[in-house]
């Protein structure tokens, strides 16, 4: 089956090209006061909203942010949008980035987004996909992020080595 996929439009400013476009599989994570190319470590502070097309509360990551709150599993069509670092209503979640690290993440929303909605992502700041930071928006550029299940195929790796196994495909 095709895996769900955000697609990420951006016109920027001063870019003679027009639109830069980009996929994510996960989550795209508009991060403020970030960089492209930046490798530090994870700062919970700096995230202003995520669209997840997984929102997993078992996995490491961006996803759990919005698993912990409101669980998608990879099934579902919908993407979930999380707005973090609103204010002083914001819930803390203690959240797994990576294995054995955990930071706690201030979430002000989550909500859930139908297949083919226009999110608007707007700058300054720096767009983040699959965990590498690769869009920048500079004030007054905006992105349009939409959830779709165009993505690449996915192969079913235990169905497919049961059901080789149950044809006697090893030997």
């Amino acid at each position: 089956h095709l895996c769900p996929s955000i697609t990420v439009e951006c016109g920027q400013s001063g870019t003679p090209e027009g639109v830069k476009a980009a996929i994510a599989l996960v989550d795209a994570v508009l991060l403020r006061d970030d960089f492209v190319g930046n490798r530090m470590p994870f700062d919970p502070a700096r995230i202003d909203r995520a669209l997840l097309t997984i929102a997993a509360p078992a996995s490491v990551g961006i996803s759990p942010i919005g698993g912990l709150v409101e669980p998608v599993p990879r099934e579902d069509d919908d993407g979930l949008l999380v707005r973090c670092n609103q204010g002083p209503e914001d819930r803390i979640v203690h959240v797994p980035i990576s294995p054995g690290l955990y930071r706690d993440v201030r979430v002000g929303d989550a909500h859930r987004v139908a297949p083919c909605v226009t999110v608007l992502f707007e700058g300054p700041g720096v767009i983040a996909m699959d965990g590498d930071r690769e869009l920048r928006l500079d004030a007054g550029d905006t992105a349009r992020l939409t959830v779709e299940r165009t993505g690449p195929r996915v192969i079913e790796v235990e169905a497919a080595l049961a059901a080789a196994a149950a044809e006697g495909l090893f030997g």
